[in-house]
């Protein structure tokens, strides 16, 4: 029996199996293997930030304003084979849902539809062979009319505020960090940031990468300065620092496994 391996359809089967589990049994086993699945992968992180984009993210007012939002997060997938891609979702349905036997995979009524069309545009990105040049075209045109849906008094307007011609870079400088925030407000503060590093270019990237490994090791000697720190405790956060300040080549440092890894560590630190 063929199942579904869309992200966004499997997402929301294991949130409504958690969602039973704890209900239930009072027990959310699913939940945290799901999230531990999508922390350790690269290519399950960089979809649960996409599917989620798409999905919580409020409409925006000019079509060209939509298209650079497909855009960036089409950016992010880019470096993800499609091979991996499909790898790591069979893996994730087969640990946290069964076969097909087990469980019915299908994204909430409302998803459906739109999970399909990110979903082929993910796979368009990523796969060399895609040859549905027509389901592609159809999957844009559906996207891009999702994001500039009529929501009273709901939008994404990048152009409420326009500068004067002489104070150009100074509005520019004030306002790209905010527009970037709203128009990706539905990821934490952490996915946020993690989501910006992933796209940017490639000086830019090792610069904030470079950035985050000083912001790490001060982390971390923060953390080593309590005093009610065990032993244990000493030694981990030694062992973090080692490992962050220890050199790397460009390539390694610059790619999304090692990038993903190290927000990680500075999300579980800052709790």
């Amino acid at each position: 029996m063929k199942t579904t391996l869309n992200f966004g359809a499997l997402k929301d089967s294991i949130l409504k199996k958690a969602s039973g589990e704890l209900v239930n049994e009072n027990k959310n086993s699913t939940m945290v293997a799901f999230m531990e699945a999508i922390r350790k992968s690269p290519a399950l992180k960089k979809q649960y930030l996409v599917y989620k984009n798409f999905e919580k993210t409020k409409p925006f007012t000019h079509e060209r304003l939509a298209e650079r939002f497909i855009q960036q997060n089409m950016e992010l997938m880019k470096g993800e084979p499609w091979s991996n891609i499909q790898r790591a979702n069979t893996m994730l349905r087969q640990n946290l849902l069964g076969g097909p036997d087990e469980w019915t995979v299908m994204a909430k009524k409302e998803n459906g539809p739109l999970f399909e069309h990110v979903s082929t545009l993910i796979e368009s990105s990523t796969n060399p062979n895609f040859k549905k040049l027509d389901e592609d075209a159809q999957a844009y045109g559906a996207l891009v009319a999702h994001l500039t849906r009529k929501e009273e008094g709901v939008s994404i307007n990048e152009e409420k505020e326009r500068p004067e011609f002489n104070k150009f870079w100074k509005f520019i400088t004030k306002n790209a960090l905010g527009y970037f925030n709203e128009r990706y407000e539905a990821l934490d503060e952490n996915e946020r940031d993690l989501f910006k590093v992933l796209i940017s270019e490639r000086k830019e990237k090792k610069e904030q990468v470079q950035k985050l490994r000083d912001d790490l090791i001060s982390l971390i000697e923060s953390k080593m300065s309590d005093e009610q720190n065990t032993r244990d405790d000493v030694v981990i956060l030694e062992s973090f620092k080692t490992k962050v300040k220890k050199e790397v080549e460009d390539e390694k440092m610059l790619s999304d496994e090692y990038i993903i890894s190290c927000f990680e560590l500075k999300d579980m630190l800052a709790r």
